[in-house]
């Protein structure tokens, strides 16, 4: 249920999709106010997501964030809709298990039927199953959980999850007449979001008597504009000019003036903020800041009786800026992430000594000697649960641990299974800290490079084949190592092969040029 929770609030900020009938025969309190509509198979399908590797970005950023519940890659479609919350109040004050003061329903389509399988085992894994109207529906299992949620499989490819005030409903008819007008008034775009503020007045007035008590004076100019809103709506596609249109209706063409005022105050500091990120980078990306600048010179409001809009123009170039942009930044926060994980294995490895007065290289008492030093320091990297799942005493092919071989966690690697983080082995490995008497910054303890070693299975780099990794490396490209001391330094093939032995010995006493 927590991955339902925390997609609504994710979406519920963006976009989506509803039926376009109105919502007849609907408790007004509970008719929607916001609708969503997210084609992320429109925008993957797109030059400009081809060009950003959109897929790759999707699916690094869900194993970065070890999100298991969804495979986002398989995603096509995120449909839902809104309704107003009762009260900041009922907000504020909601406990462990008490309902949503909203109405929401959230509809997942995927690209094939294992995705939406996925998903559904793994939320059927923590709920209890429950028959009504005729359907099967998934309710939340623990008291802690809203209990006004419920998940549904619609057909092989489509899971939706909501309140049982959505859910439970047999039609999708519940947003409000001005929700429904403002919706089918938009272009199908691939990401749409329509909002009616009037339908939710009671909620917006509450907030504003809130505001005035805690906000200073000079932001009170944005929620006054906020107040002569009727609806607003925002749609966008990549591949298209405008890539975004912002469309909001002021309660009248007076409303409509203040409101074009206010936001081209706001646009005007955007572009002199967004002006000197664009001079920052002139030189380092040209072509990223042409396509800013391109962007700042179409930031203006404009009014059209009660309508006032916001478009931002495509520029030219921008597939080429980005790409490029992304790739150079991609690759240094890859080299920082590699870095920091390097650093945070070392220091699981410090802690490890410090707790049990020896190094991880060899198994405690009764574990076993099959098991990798990985599953050792589990607990030294956050990871104490899912030590406490594993038997030490059996090896990693053997069960329970065997089920654990593809929940590597991220901080060894990226690929879920196959360690990226390796010690160089001796014949003799140290035992403490104090064993290192070639001194601790000299001498090399772990090394980052891709492998076919599963990470629960005892495995590392001789000497020989650590100092391959590094002198093979092509020009340009560098791998992470980790000293004894905690330190992580960037090697090349620059450096020689036999200084390279030198620190990668632990007790041969050589002299190591720097």
């Amino acid at each position: 249920m927590r991955l339902g929770i925390c997609l609504l609030l994710a979406i519920a900020a963006t976009c989506l999709f509803v039926n376009s009938s109105n919502a007849q025969g609907l408790d007004s309190a509970k008719q929607s106010v916001v609708a969503f509509d997210i084609q992320i198979a429109k925008i993957r399908s797109g030059s400009l997501a081809q060009k950003m590797h959109f897929d790759d970005m999707i699916a690094e950023a869900q194993r970065n964030q070890r999100m298991n519940e969804v495979d986002l890659t398989k995603v096509d479609r995120i449909i839902g809709s809104v309704s107003a919350p009762e009260g900041i109040a009922a907000v504020a004050g909601m406990g462990r298990g008490d309902n949503l003061p909203m109405d929401f329903f959230v509809r997942i389509l995927f690209s094939d039927a294992a995705g939406a399988e996925k998903m559904y085992q793994e939320f059927l894994g923590k709920s209890k199953v429950v028959e009504a109207n005729g359907r099967t529906f998934l309710r939340p299992k623990t008291e802690n959980d809203p209990q006004n949620i419920s998940i549904c499989r619609i057909d092989p490819k489509t899971i939706e999850f909501g309140t049982d005030g959505y859910v439970m409903q047999t039609t999708r008819n519940f947003r409000t007449d001005k929700l429904t007008a403002t919706w089918n008034a938009m272009p199908n775009s691939p990401v749409r979001v329509a909002v009616d503020l009037d339908g939710a007045q009671a909620l917006i007035t509450e907030a504003v008597a809130m505001a005035q008590q805690q906000l200073p004076p000079q932001a009170m100019m944005f929620v006054d504009m906020v107040t002569k809103m009727s609806t607003l709506s925002i749609v966008a596609d990549p591949d298209d000019s405008p890539m975004l249109l912002l469309t909001t209706t002021g309660k009248d063409a007076e409303a409509a003036t203040a409101i074009e005022a206010t936001l081209n105050g706001v646009l005007g500091m955007a572009r002199v903020g967004g002006q000197q990120a664009v001079d920052s980078m002139k030189e380092s990306d040209p072509e990223l800041a042409a396509a800013g600048a391109s962007i700042l010179a179409s930031l203006q409001a404009k009014r059209n009786d009660s309508v006032v809009t916001v478009e931002i123009q495509r520029p030219a170039g921008l597939e080429e800026a980005l790409s490029a942009a992304i790739t150079k930044a991609r690759g240094t926060a890859q080299r920082m992430k590699g870095m920091n994980d390097v650093k945070q294995v070392a220091l699981a490895i410090h802690n490890f000594e410090a707790s049990y007065g020896r190094l991880p290289w060899a198994p405690l008492n009764d574990q076993s000697d099959d098991l990798s030093w990985r599953a050792r320091v589990l607990p030294f990297v956050e990871q104490a649960r899912l030590y406490d799942q594993l038997d030490m005493t059996k090896g990693a092919a053997d069960a329970p641990n065997s089920q654990f071989a593809d929940q590597m966690p991220i901080v060894f690697g990226a690929d879920g299974s196959h360690s990226g983080i390796y010690t160089v082995s001796h014949d003799v490995m140290p035992s403490r800290f104090r064993d290192i008497i070639d001194g601790m910054s000299n001498t090399i303890m772990l090394i980052q490079t891709d492998g076919d070693v599963p990470w629960l299975k005892k495995g590392d780099l001789t000497i020989d084949e650590a100092v391959t990794v590094i002198t093979s490396l092509p020009p340009g490209q560098s791998v992470n190592v980790g000293f004894y001391d905690g330190s992580v330094r960037a090697m090349d093939s620059s450096a020689s092969a036999d200084n390279l032995r030198a620190m990668m010995t632990y007790n041969g006493k050589e002299v190591i040029e720097f």
